[in-house]
C-alpha cells in the first residue's frame, strides 16, 4: 500500500458508477480500492471488481463491523479490510480467516491495544478531526507504525500527510467529485487523479 499512497474509497456507490469510477481509477494510477460494505450494493461490488480486474488492483472492502462481514468479504474477494474503529475479535476474527484488517484507532492506548492484538496496519479514523500535527504527536512515541489516516482528507493536505509518515492516506468524492460522475466526465476525473498521485510523488 506505501507504494499506491492514496486508497480510493468508494462509499454507496451504485454497481454501475463503482465499475465506472473504478475503471477511471486504474487509469489514473490508483491501485487500491476499498468497497464500502454500509451499502446495498457493497458485496455485489465486490465480486463484480474482483472478477473484472483480478490482478490490476489491491482490493479492499470498509467498514467492516463484524465476523460475519469479514467473512463475506473474504468470500467475495477483498484482500484487505477495513474498520472505522478498534475491535480485538474482529482482529482475531479476521487472523482466523487470513486476512489483513486495518482497525480505526485514535489514542495512544488505542494504538497499543491494536499492536497487542496483531495489527499490522492502523487507521487514523477520522482524521479531518484529528489533524497532521495530531498525527505527527502519535508518531513520536510509536515511530515504527504504519498508518493510514482517513476521512476528510484532500487534495490540499494529503501531502502533509504522507510528509509526515503516513503509509498512505484514503480518499473519496475529494478523487471523484458526485457532479463529474453524475455527468460521465470520465476523462477530467482520470486527469484528477492523475495530477493528485503526481503531485504526492
Amino acid at each position: 500500500m506505501r507504494r499506491s499512497r492514496i486508497i480510493a474509497i468508494l462509499r454507496r456507490i451504485p454497481l454501475e458508477s463503482a465499475v465506472q469510477i473504478t475503471d477511471a481509477a486504474i487509469e489514473g494510477g490508483i491501485r487500491v480500492v476499498e468497497v464500502t460494505l454500509e451499502g446495498k450494493d457493497g458485496l455485489k461490488v465486490l465480486y463484480t471488481l474482483r472478477d473484472k480486474y483480478e490482478d490490476q488492483l489491491l482490493l479492499g472492502a470498509g467498514t467492516v463491523m463484524s465476523c460475519e462481514q469479514i467473512k463475506e468479504a473474504s468470500k467475495a474477494g477483498a484482500q484487505v479490510l477495513f474498520s472505522p474503529y478498534l475491535d480485538v475479535k474482529l482482529l482475531d476474527c479476521a487472523q482466523e480467516n487470513d486476512i489483513l484488517l486495518v482497525p480505526g484507532v485514535t489514542t495512544p492506548t488505542e494504538i497499543v491495544r491494536a499492536n497487542q492484538a496483531g495489527a499490522k496496519v492502523l487507521k487514523l479514523f477520522p482524521a479531518n478531526s484529528l489533524g497532521v500535527e495530531y498525527l505527527k504527536s502519535l508518531l513520536g512515541p510509536f515511530p515504527e507504525i504504519s498508518v493510514i489516516p482517513t476521512g476528510g482528507i484532500t487534495r490540499a493536505n494529503a501531502r502533509s500527510y504522507l510528509e509526515t509518515g503516513a503509509l498512505a492516506v484514503g480518499m473519496g468524492s475529494e478523487l471523484f467529485p458526485r457532479t463529474d460522475v453524475e455527468q460521465g466526465n470520465w476523462s477530467e476525473i482520470i486527469r484528477l487523479i492523475s495530477n493528485t498521485l503526481e503531485s504526492l510523488s
